[in-house]
């Protein structure tokens, strides 16, 4: 919801509909270009002419021996859910969000320091969280083996005492070229008016620190500045 570090535009990481071109890599310089139709209908079924869900995203990275970086600027068109006859379709709703994301790295050999910013605008407070977020991690190679520390903080810009922390270790170590044992500890650290939750992998648990037993009944507001903590184990094997 409304809440979510994304708000009502859900997950960002995959949408359907989108076609990406990639021109050719010249002088370092790589250049991305990516849509992503959200084909939404209107309540009586016709197309939508407002072109709700809509994803628009321009990256450029470069590369210069062990340097990287890379900027982004994604557009999206907000698609907000609303019940009209039994069905959900999209409001109609002008709003629209604006992402820009940059992240720079240098591997030193003994160890690989990256740096991430990300700001997300909105034009509709009411419903999206405007934030930001930073994060900055290393990857060093440890007894044959890589060793990752990651910090991370986000400060919401919409709503008080809203922000979070996090901390993250993992220890990956490979037996094969497709095999890789690994372990790690993360922890949330959330402000008051904060329930941020720890994603264990892709939509492998809850992304929010809610209480379940509540899911039904408007959430309830236990769930809000508590901390999460998370210890992991796990085996990964590339066919």
């Amino acid at each position: 919801g409304p809440a979510a570090v994304t708000g009502w535009d859900g997950g960002l990481v995959r949408a359907d509909n989108s076609i990406q071109y990639v021109l050719p890599t010249s002088f370092g310089l790589t250049n991305f270009f990516y849509v992503a139709l959200g084909e939404h209908q209107n309540a009586s079924g016709t197309q939508d002419s407002n072109k709700l869900g809509n994803i628009y995203n321009y990256a450029a990275k470069y590369d210069n021996g062990n340097f990287s970086i890379m900027g982004s600027y994604l557009y999206r068109n907000v698609a907000m859910g609303a019940v009209v006859d039994g069905a959900q379709v999209p409001t109609k709703d002008s709003s629209h969000n604006q992402y820009l994301n940059f992240a720079v790295s240098y591997d030193f050999g003994v160890t690989k320091p990256v740096f991430q910013f990300t700001k997300k605008f909105a034009s509709n407070e009411a419903v999206q969280n405007e934030f930001w977020m930073a994060q900055l991690g290393t990857a060093t190679p440890v007894w044959g083996g890589k060793w990752m520390v990651s910090a991370s903080y986000m400060k919401n810009q919409t709503r008080d005492d809203a922000n979070a922390w996090s901390l993250g270790t993992k220890y990956a170590y490979p037996l094969s070229k497709r095999t890789r044992l690994y372990a790690g500890v993360e922890a949330v650290f959330n402000d008051s008016n904060a329930g941020y939750a720890i994603e264990a992998g892709p939509d492998s648990s809850l992304h929010f620190n809610f209480d379940a037993s509540k899911l039904f009944s408007g959430y309830g507001t236990d769930y809000l500045g508590k901390n999460v903590q998370q210890i992991f184990v796990g085996i990964n094997h590339q066919f």
